[in-house]
């Protein structure tokens, strides 16, 4: 379903410059993987989303393109890997500040070193360094997803057992 929904985000920026800030709404996927539904756009120049999901360069007003989507999903990734946010704070301001110059904190033993890195890829503070494509990102998914499956830690919480997500 992860890969599904990847290939189809990437499939739509063949039609558009960015989605930037697809997370203010919640993401809903029907039963094949693909989006069912999305929220509205923003004009260029505008800060606008919602502040843990931003990119540093969403975040700074800068121009986006895919890769800052990229980012956002990795932020959406890590919060499902591990039950948090990489960033939080008492102030949009302060959650913008961390996007822009902090680290993200590792995400822990219980996720794979595959999986983790690339996660920590996808939150890549340069647009550069991160998956240049959502295509991309999902081969590497792919890729970490034939090591040993562990499940995530949000998961782990509320009772569930990895049979139990087959």
């Amino acid at each position: 379903m992860c890969c599904g929904f990847l290939n189809f985000w990437n499939s739509q920026f063949a039609r558009v410059e960015a989605v930037r800030d697809g997370f203010d709404e919640a993401i809903l996927l029907d039963v094949d993987g693909y989006v069912a539904e999305g929220s509205g756009g923003t004009a260029v120049g505008q800060v606008l989303g919602t502040p843990e999901y931003m990119s540093p360069e969403q975040a700074s007003g800068e121009p986006v393109d895919a890769r800052s989507d990229i980012y956002s999903l990795g932020v959406v990734a890590y919060f499902i890997l591990t039950g948090r946010l990489p960033f939080t704070g008492e102030t949009v301001a302060a959650v913008l500040a961390q996007h822009i110059t902090q680290p993200a904190p590792p995400l822990g033993s219980a996720v794979s070193p595959a999986l983790a890195r690339v996660v920590n890829r996808c939150i890549a503070k340069e647009p550069a360094d991160r998956f240049q494509t959502a295509e991309a990102m999902a081969e590497a998914v792919e890729a970490a997803a034939d090591r040993p499956r562990q499940l995530p830690a949000a998961l782990e919480r509320l009772g569930l057992t990895p049979s139990a997500c087959d």
